[in-house]
Formats: structure tokens, C-alpha cells, sequence
């Protein structure tokens, strides 16, 4: 069972509290829209259109009744962070691919890390996940980056609406150096 709201303590990001999107109130996902369809963060999407309230909300509702997707919110103390996402979530290989978007009108800065270590937290400690996906534009360098420094692997390259697409993986029962991935 997927949680509607939880906070755990990071030592580099401090309390984080995680809403699911269908914890939302309107008011919520009107914000969480508008975050969404920034130029700055529309811009790394595959679909780069604005996206109308009535298909959000009603992308929403349809959230309410998924089994291998979910979305949320992230917030430290009353900064919103960004919002992250399982898609294909399957108990059986304990894989899902992830997604992320930073709040663009914050400059918090490590706030990608952050979302990164919710996203991290929550596949291990709520949704028994062993390895996590995703794919970046590879022209988002910055992504990237970030992915990489936090122990992603590429795995493979394809090609979306001409762009080039980095498949990456991480496997989090790998040890670092850090201690566990």
C-alpha cells in the first residue's frame, strides 16, 4: 500500500515530508500544476505542452485507483522541493522506473539530491523496490550529473521525437562506500 503522506529525517536534507498527489486538496494541485507547466521544468519533459487543469485533475483521480504508479510531493519544512513518481512498479522483479521535477521557483540548492534520497527512501523502506530506472534527455546535462553522483548507471541510449534519451539504472542493495546505496 502505497502511503498518502510520510516524513523521515535525512542527515543531508533535514525532515522531508512526502504528500501523494491523491492527498492533494485543489488548492494543492493547482500549485503542483502550475510548478508543472514552468517553461523551466516543461522543458526536460517528453510532452512539453502546458498540460489544463481538467487532464490534471483528472490524471489525478485516475492515480487514486493505480496499483504500479505514484506521485508526490516533496516538501522541507514549508519549501516545496519538487515531485517525484514510480511508474511500472512491479513487486515481483522489485523494479520501477522513477521520475523527478524540482520546484522552479526555489533556489534551494542540493534540492535535486534531496528528491533524489525521497525517491531512494520510499523504493526501499515503503515499496520493497531493489533497483530503480529512469531515463533523461541527454542534452540535460545538469540531470545528468546529478544522476551519476548519486550512483546511476547509463544501461542504454535511445532516440524520442529526434532527441537522444539515457536509459539509467541503479541497483539499491549495491554497498557504497557511503554504506548501503
Amino acid at each position: 500500500m502505497t502511503p498518502l503522506e510520510l516524513v523521515f529525517h535525512s542527515e543531508s536534507c533535514g525532515e522531508l515530508r512526502l504528500i501523494n498527489y491523491v492527498a492533494l486538496d485543489e488548492a494543492g494541485l493547482v500549485a503542483l500544476l502550475a510548478m508543472r507547466n514552468a517553461p523551466q521544468v516543461r522543458e526536460w519533459m517528453y510532452n512539453r505542452e502546458e498540460i489544463a487543469l481538467e487532464a490534471h485533475l483528472g490524471f489525478v483521480a485516475k492515480l487514486k485507483g493505480a496499483h504500479d504508479t505514484c506521485y508526490f510531493l516533496v516538501l522541507r519544512e514549508q519549501d516545496v522541493l519538487g515531485s517525484i513518481n514510480f511508474k511500472q512498479i512491479n513487486s515481483e522483479t522489485q523494479s520501477a522506473d522513477i521520475g523527478l521535477f524540482a520546484n522552479p521557483n526555489t533556489k534551494i540548492k542540493g534540492r535535486g539530491d534531496c528528491l533524489l534520497e525521497a525517491i531512494e527512501y520510499l523504493a526501499k523502506e515503503h515499496l520493497d523496490l531493489a533497483s530503480l530506472r529512469l531515463e533523461v534527455l541527454q542534452r540535460n546535462q545538469r540531470a545528468v550529473r546529478l544522476y551519476q553522483r548519486n550512483g546511476y548507471e547509463q544501461s542504454g541510449e535511445s532516440y524520442m521525437a529526434g532527441e537522444s534519451v539515457l536509459r539509467m539504472h541503479k541497483d539499491l542493495t549495491v554497498k557504497t562506500s557511503e554504506g548501503l546505496a
